[in-house]
């Protein structure tokens, strides 16, 4: 097969890791990854790229872990799909105005943002909330390191794949979600969260770590 190979999020995550971590062979520099940052992005500044890489690594990592990153809703009513819930609207409330949104601001818990660059008092309220969900869902979401120590992108896809399909129960297109839907599903994006993070870790430890594979021994307090 010839041709320029397809990209999506999981092959997306792949290719940086490979790329960032020099562990896994040369094919990433085919990819559609690679070679639009180097040559479009940044070509000659090899420095830039791999940084530009990095953060799009975080924000990938932060996008498969929100379950509607990985679906689109196909029916009668969306024949070309609802784009990740993004075409379910909800009125308008506490900024959001559609199901996946809804999800992003974690069914209206985190509904504000922390203006950047963060200052003292927005430090100490980011490290509160950072507890909270340490506390609250480290047992629970990532007790089994195997959940999380390990390159199964595909996976992760497919877990995020299930638990959206999941989220359409209990909500109805263009009415407000009730106090049993906010309470049923909270949970779950907040665990989502934890996890993400400590998936992010385990990658992060593996590339710029020498001589780490996975799994690796992790032992996080």
């Amino acid at each position: 097969m010839t041709g320029p190979k397809p990209h999506n999020l999981t092959l997306g995550i792949q290719n940086i890791s490979d790329w960032l971590s020099g562990k896994n062979g040369t094919e990433y520099q085919t990819s559609y990854m690679y070679t639009y940052i180097t040559n479009n992005l940044y070509p000659g500044r090899p420095d830039l790229a791999q940084s530009y890489a990095l953060r799009l690594l975080i924000h990938y990592i932060g996008d498969i872990s929100q379950p509607f990153h990985c679906e689109s809703r196909f029916d009668a009513a969306y024949p070309d799909g609802d784009a990740g819930a993004n075409a379910f609207p909800l009125p308008y409330h506490y900024t959001v105005d559609e199901l996946h949104a809804l999800m992003d601001k974690v069914l209206y818990v985190e509904r504000t943002n922390l203006p950047r660059p963060l200052d003292p008092t927005n430090w100490a309220l980011l490290n509160s909330k950072t507890d909270f969900y340490m506390q609250t869902y480290q047992t629970s979401c990532c007790a089994n390191s195997a959940n999380w120590n390990n390159q199964q992108f595909t996976t992760w896809q497919n877990e995020a794949y299930d638990i959206a399909k999941t989220l359409y129960t209990g909500v109805t297109e263009n009415v407000l979600p009730d106090q049993a839907y906010l309470d049923k599903n909270t949970p779950i994006i907040q665990g989502r969260i934890v996890l993400g993070g400590y998936r992010l870790y385990a990658l992060m430890r593996y590339i710029f770590t020498p001589g780490v594979e996975f799994p690796s021994d992790l032992f996080l307090n």
